[in-house]
């Protein structure tokens, strides 16, 4: 092989190099539950359900710990070891996700999330999920509303 298709070959990886990106985004998810203190099964299929997803869809996807939280000040902790995760990982996005239980079969009621820009700590997106049918607290239900969540957070990204 002459010295030109190597030079070229080497110059077309390293141009194919520079034009592959994806962007880096840090998921949290935080409990309110006030009859159950500690994480429940649902809060970590959701938690993993919300990585899978986005990683499908071509992100690179991290996550600080999943917490539990019964007040303002706790979400404010919550919310700051979370973006520190985020800003130490180098994400470009950072997701908060506060997923709320009410009954005395802790049934999901609301998700709210919010989405931040790491490098700026701007507030991207607001928004809420509580229009979902739950009918046994299944995988398959919790699936949807993951599906639901990623779907309404990329269409906040790419807007």
């Amino acid at each position: 092989m002459g010295n030109f298709k190597k030079h070229f070959i080497f110059v077309f990886f390293m141009i194919c190099g520079f034009c592959c990106y994806a962007g880096q985004i840090s998921i949290q998810v935080v409990q309110h539950d006030k009859i159950q203190k500690n994480l429940s099964e649902n809060s970590l299929v959701i938690e993993d359900e919300l990585l899978t997803g986005f990683f499908e869809n071509g992100y690179i996807v991290t996550n600080s710990p999943a917490m539990t939280s019964d007040s303002k000040g706790s979400d404010e902790k919550c919310f700051s070891i979370g973006m520190n995760d985020a800003f130490n990982g180098y994400s470009d996005y950072f997701v908060q996700i506060k997923l709320y239980y009410d009954g005395e079969k802790s049934d999901l009621s609301k998700v709210n999330w919010t989405l931040y820009s790491v490098s700026t700590g701007e507030k991207l997106e607001d928004s809420f999920i509580n229009e979902f049918v739950m009918t046994k607290e299944n995988k398959k239900d919790l699936h949807i509303v993951a599906l639901q969540l990623i779907s309404k957070i990329k269409e906040a990204i790419n807007a």
